[in-house]
């Protein structure tokens, strides 16, 4: 919660909207509101399949395909991709540490590592 990105402060705001007098408790009880993330890559992966494959042929296989050319940039040379080989979207992690003072899990990387694909 406590990075400047697109998606956070989308969730930031959306718990804003929403849940106005509870915002700091359910950011304190993790980060699962931030799965807005993977919700936001499964409908846009939903609606290229459609734009290429057209409603009535949709089915397992288009889906499939669609995804392994979806990607998506949050910043410049960073954001989600899969590939045939690729089965998570994630491109780069950071690293963080929990930090009981801050009582915040606090970055230590000072950037972003690749995340390799198993073979």
């Amino acid at each position: 919660w406590n990075e400047d990105d697109a998606i956070i402060n989308l969730a930031k705001g959306l718990l804003q909207e929403n849940h106005p007098g509870s915002v700091n408790e359910i950011m304190r009880d993790g980060i699962g509101y931030l799965a807005i993330n993977q919700i936001d890559q499964m409908l846009q992966i939903i609606k290229d399949t459609v734009e290429i494959v057209g409603a009535s042929n949709f089915d397992s296989v288009a889906l499939y395909q669609a995804a392994e050319s979806y990607s998506k940039e949050i910043e410049e040379g960073f954001g989600y991709s899969f590939s045939d080989i690729k089965r998570t979207s994630v491109d780069y992690v950071a690293v963080y540490e929990a930090m009981i003072t801050e009582k915040d899990f606090v970055r230590v990387s000072d950037g972003w590592y690749l995340m390799a694909p198993c073979p």
